[in-house]
């Protein structure tokens, strides 16, 4: 009787560490997601300003 309980324990201490890991990453991923969008408009929108002073949006 003892290793089936030993093996039940090892079971719930597995599905607990995968229910916790799925849980960090459904946090992390729009956090993520959010940066990277970010981070992208960043680098591809260019705001070019002339010497006369006028501006123009790539």
């Amino acid at each position: 009787m003892k290793e089936s309980t030993g093996e039940l324990s090892m079971v719930v201490v597995t599905i607990l560490a995968i229910a916790l890991i799925a849980g960090v990453v459904r946090f992390l991923v729009p956090l993520a997601q959010k940066y990277v969008e970010n981070q992208w408009s960043n680098l591809t929108s260019y705001n070019i300003e002339y010497v006369d002073g006028t501006n123009q949006n790539l």
